[in-house]
Formats: C-alpha cells, structure tokens, sequence
C-alpha cells in the first residue's frame, strides 16, 4: 500500500485552523492557551509486534551506547505540543559519525505546567543509567528511540556478573517473547526483556541498516535544548500517575482469576455518558487496511459495540462523519496537536507511530485528552473529564490488520485506551497487552468490570421506602436502572441486612433487571433493617480503590414486625403478588393462612374478560402448590387472573365468605375439592 503521510513541507504549509484564526484574530491567542492549559494527559495505550533486535538493527541508523545528563520536557507553543528531551552523552558509537559525543532524543509524552502529555510504551530514560539505545530519524529528523520502548535497553548485571540489556516489554504486545536464544530470556509473562550485552554488539555489526543521510539537523534533532529557545521547557522529569492499588497476589492461589484492570494514567472517563449522550468518533477510512471503507468502519463500529454492549456499563461510542477528511482539515497528527477532533486514523498519515520493520513493530495507538480538573468522584476514584480521543493505526501492516477480526481486536483495545481504561493481566481480557488474533471483539470479564466501574448505569431503589414491614407478608422490592445498554438490562442481585448494613444476605441473584421483584419478608421481627439492589463485579477482589459492587441501591431503614393475629381461616388481604421468573413462568407469592394448620395451597386462574362482564369461569391452576408460600405458573393467553387458597376446608367455597354473608363463587368444573352442594 502506498504511504499517504504528510511530508514536512505540506504540514507547515497547510492552514492549520488555530494558526489561521491566530493571524486573523489575534485575541483568540489567549483563548487558545487557556484551552491548552485546561488539557492534562494525551493518554496512550500501543499495540505492537515483538521486535527483535536484528529488527531493531535494520531500522536503526545511530546505534549507540550512552548516559542522559538531562530528561526534560517541553511545550511548543505553535502546535501545543508536549514532549520529553533527553540529552544522551554518547560513549561508545556502533553505528553513525565516530567523533559523535552528545545527542538530543525528543521522545512521545511529557508535562508543561498543568498540562500533561502520557504515553504508555514511551521509552523511559533515567539520569546517571546507561543504556543502549538503536534510534532514527522522525519524519521532521528529530532523533527518537526505534520502536519507541522497544529500541532502548538498560545496563543490567545478571546472576554471573555479565552485562545484559533489559527493556521494559510495555503496551499491546503481538508475539511471545522468544525462548532463551542467544543469551535472551525472559520473566516468563513477557514483560522483561534481557539480552546480553555482547549480542547486542553482534546484532549492532552484523545486521546492515539505513545510512545517515536520513538525518536532518534541525534545532531539536541534534545538541543542545537550548537550541531551541522558541520552546517552554519543564525543568523536571515528567510524572505518570497511576492509581494506587493494593498488591493482592497473595490473596489469589493458584488456578483463580485476578481482577487486575487500570486506568491509563489518571482515572478519566467521558462524562456525556452519564446523560445517555453518544460519544461519536469520526473515521477517515483513508488508507484502510482492508482496502475497502465501508468494511473497515464496519471494523470500528463492532469495536465500539464491544464496550456499548456491556449491560453494567452506560457506555455510548458512536461513529460521526464516516467519510471524515481529518488530513485536509489539520496539518498535526492527534498526538502533536490537541484538535478538538475525536478521530480513528489508517496509515499514521502524520508519521506519528514508528514504522515498522517488516511485521513487527507498533501497530496502533489510542488515546486521549482530558481537562486538569477533576469533575467528581466516581466509586471511590477521582475521575477527570476526557475532552477528545483518537486511534491511528501505523501503516504497512496488512500481514495483520488485512484480517477484519484482527482489525476488530485492536480496534475495540485502542478504543478501550480512550475510554480511559489501561492494561490488564486478567488472562482473556481485551484490555490484557497482549495480541490473541481471530478473536475479534470479544470482552472478557475484566473488561466489563472496568467499563461497569468507570461508567456504571446508576440504579435507584423506589421500594421499601423506610416504612415498617410486617413479617411473613408478601412486598414489592422495586428500582430503576439508567437506560443505554443496548438491548440487555442485565441482571441485578437482591439483598437483605438486619444490622444496619454491616451483613448481607441474599434475597435473590441473578434477578432480571426489570426493576420489580415480589419478596416474601422474614418471619423473624429486626430493627435497622436494609434492602439493597446491586451489580456485583464478575471478577474478585476488586482493585483499589473500587468497590465489590460498582453499582447499586440501598433503601431507608425500616423495622420488621410481627403483625396484628389474622382471622382464623383468611388469608390476609394484598399478600399475593406475581412476578417475572427467569425461566418465563410466572411467580406467585403470598402470605401464610391465619388457621396455622394449612399444609397446602390451591392456586386457581381465570379470564379478566370475564370477570368484567360479570361472570366468574376461574379453575385450578395448580390443586397442589405446597406449603412454602410460592409457585410457578404458565398461564393462558389473553389477560388472566388467580386466586390462592388454604386446602384446609371440608369443601370448595367454605372459606372466603364476603361482607354480605355470601360464599365465594364456585370454581368451574374439576375443582381442586368438591363443590358444598346446595
């Protein structure tokens, strides 16, 4: 496929909207920099191919040994980019100028002010540590790290005292980190890399690559930050916060499942959700892997559909304008400059991913903006608001993203690092940074957990209000859930505590979220008791600080009481409710009979037509329904009604006798006992 990216000269040529209104309207200036000191965290999350260092070596053209005497970032004030410099003095040259003695590396990721720049595979460089590093030519000339987090190894000394390289396998990673070969292992879950030390020489040697005329001094390519005065510099490494969260390794034995889901830098999440407004991404389908636009947004919209369709989570992605020309419109790329744009990106038309080395290396980015201020606390975080997000896809890597299912599966993990979500260990989760190919876009537990906690539908319980219950009676436990999810309410447990909250029972699991269920009360009296409707976690223990159950409801305190004695043989009035079973039958509850002495129940159905013309035509449902206060039933079509009654009578119609003194109409034909004979 044939590259489509800007060219340098294009992009300063092109009328980029903030410097056009910035030339036109020169108050807008002080608007522009207040909008950018309200932005913190361009979040990242990357996929990308394991690459070797003979990969590494074939893309490289300086390939050198050194310390960094300085890590500091940056904002460009023209474009509101943000990125980290790291002077690197060299030491030993194995590839570029001998006489070569000090670099400057401009790397993604950063922090100016209040205004931060996280990217999550960015390559970390530490003052006084050496390293060896295999760097290129952006697409501008500035140095950068190959591969980004891939190209840069620290000096490590094994159990025998050799030196090795260690690289820090982050981000979405497609391919196993190879078996001991040369020296190479691993910690055995692919997120250490150790080479020796002496192969990577070998590799340095042996593997030709690009010659140095790729470079291109300019003032950030090469020396001294000072050489570029125009830039405000933050005199300090930049910081990556990261929720804190206890280690629960200890507590997990072996063959459980671990919740281990994380924000992407500071917990953020976007807040149109929480009114049911649909976040709406626009796609360029330019340069699509799958050579065909209608498929590949096809792609994206399934991505989406993944996170819509969590019937926990009130998440709403959408696609905007699916023929979005973002290339004609902005001269920066997503990462290098905030747009206002959410936008899914084929190609890297910027130059912002790093190319890859036949198929290997960084696949896609997703990510986002957010404001500086946090908005409020959401189930024990404190979240900020997400302002525009994005997913550029690297070009040339049809060897995977060819596949729809693939592109699907990388398209519903970067959209996820837009959401706000970070990586999970969880084993089959799609949040996990590793790459399962033919999946598609399939979640995993853990998955739906983080979407649950970060955008969780709200449920409010409207029943009981707080009044006093009596025991033993039938009551309507009743809520409402925020809509959204798709088509699937979900499902909602049901439970009871008589000691102010410190317990819980379970009154019901796996309860339809229909918003009613009929609950028969305890027959023992309590005081300071609460019924609570929630949604438990699919996955325990949660991390910290998140709740078990990232959404629910807890009613008023009430007081159950033994009610006043019944009339012996009745059975009390407004006691039988019906309510939905999940297996579709419906479910009768009521109340004990006031004899004391009924061991069994008649529950008898009728037509409501017919008893509005006047006439009674009920029969038996069901001559035999148990002691245990509930049933099942499938009742006829058209609108029904039923009766429940003690089987502690001689006769049918001995009980139920109305104000008048007249006895309950007869049932039909085949009543559950025999008719008094008149």
């Amino acid at each position: 496929m044939q590259r489509t990216r800007h060219t340098r000269a294009r992009a300063l040529a092109a009328p980029h909207p903030v410097r056009r209104l910035l030339a036109a309207t020169p108050w807008l200036a002080a608007i522009w920099f207040t909008i950018v000191a309200g932005l913190a965290t361009d979040a990242f999350g990357l996929t990308s191919v394991y690459m070797p260092p003979e990969a590494l070596a074939s893309r490289a053209t300086l390939i050198v040994e050194g310390t960094p005497t300085a890590v500091e970032s940056a904002m460009d004030p023209e474009t509101g980019r943000i990125a980290t410099y790291v002077t690197l003095s060299i030491e030993i040259v194995h590839r570029g100028p001998s006489d070569l003695s000090e670099v400057v590396l401009r790397e993604s990721g950063g922090r100016f002010g209040t205004v931060e720049h996280v990217v999550e595979g960015s390559p970390v460089y530490r003052s006084g540590e050496r390293v060896f590093a295999f760097l290129e030519p952006a697409d501008d000339g500035a140095l950068r790290t190959v591969g980004a987090f891939q190209g840069n190894f620290h000096q490590r000394l094994d159990d025998h005292g050799h030196r090795v390289g260690e690289r820090i396998m982050a981000g979405h990673m497609i391919g196993a980190v190879p078996q001991p070969f040369h020296g190479r292992h691993d910690h055995g879950d692919g997120s250490v890399d150790r080479i020796s030390w002496n192969d990577l020489i070998s590799v340095s040697a042996g593997v030709p690559g690009p010659g140095i005329d790729r470079l291109r001094p300019i003032p950030l390519g090469h020396g001294s930050v000072d050489r570029a005065p125009t830039h405000r510099w933050e005199r300090r490494p930049p910081e990556h916060p990261r929720l804190v969260r206890d280690t629960l390794a200890s507590t997990v034995r072996e063959g459980e499942v671990q919740a281990a889901f994380t924000p992407l830098g500071s917990p953020s999440r976007w807040y149109a959700s929480d009114s049911g407004t649909a976040v709406q991404f626009n796609i360029d389908p330019s340069g699509n892997p799958l050579g065909n636009a209608a498929a590949a947004v096809a792609e994206i919209q399934r991505g989406m559909d993944a996170w819509n369709d969590v019937p926990e989570a009130r998440v709403l992605l959408a696609p905007g304008n699916t023929a979005y020309d973002y290339r004609t419109n902005f001269a920066q790329g997503p990462t290098q400059s905030y747009s206002g744009v959410n936008i899914v990106l084929f190609d890297d038309p910027y130059g912002e991913v790093p190319d890859p080395s036949g198929c290997s290396g960084t696949i896609a980015w997703g990510g986002y903006y957010r404001s500086t201020v946090p908005q409020s606390t959401v189930n024990g975080a404190e979240f900020y608001p997400i302002l525009t997000g994005y997913v550029i896809f690297n070009n040339s890597f049809e060897c995977l993203l060819a596949n729809p299912d693939n592109l699907a599966e990388v398209a519903t993990h970067e959209l996820g690092h837009a959401l706000g979500f970070g990586h999970s260990t969880t084993p089959d989760a799609i949040m996990r940074a590793s790459f399962y190919g033919n999946r598609g876009p399939r979640l995993g537990d853990d998955d739906r957990d983080i979407a649950h906690c970060f955008y969780p539908h709200t449920l409010s319980l409207t029943s009981p209000t707080g009044n006093d219950i009596e025991t033993g009676t039938a009551v309507a436990i009743q809520w409402t859930s925020s809509s959204e999810s798709s088509g699937d309410d979900g499902h909602v447990d049901l439970e009871l505590s008589t000691d102010g909250g410190t317990n819980w029972t379970t009154i019901r699991s796996g309860e339809p979220n229909d918003g009613h269920y009929g609950w028969l009360t305890p027959g023992t009296g309590a005081s300071d008791v609460l019924v609570r409707v929630v949604r438990h976690n699919l996955i325990q223990p949660t991390p910290d600080p998140f709740p078990t159950a990232c959404s629910g409801s807890v009613s008023a305190s009430f007081d159950l009481i033994q009610p006043p004695a019944p009339v012996a043989g009745s059975v009390p009035a407004g006691t039988v409710l019906v309510d939905k079973d999940p297996s579709g039958a419906l479910r009768i509850d009521w109340g004990a009979s006031g004899s004391g002495d009924a061991v069994d129940y008649a529950i008898y159905e009728g037509s409501l037509d017919t008893l509005r013309s006047g006439s009674f035509d009920h029969g038996p449902a069901d001559c035999s329904a148990g002691a245990d206060l509930t049933e099942l039933v499938w009742p006829q079509s058209g609108d029904r009604f039923f009766l429940v009654a003690p089987m502690t009578a001689d006769y049918e119609g001995h009980y139920g006798y109305s104000t008048s003194g007249a006895i309950r109409p007869s049932s039909a034909p085949s009543a559950c006992k025999v008719r008094e004979s008149i």
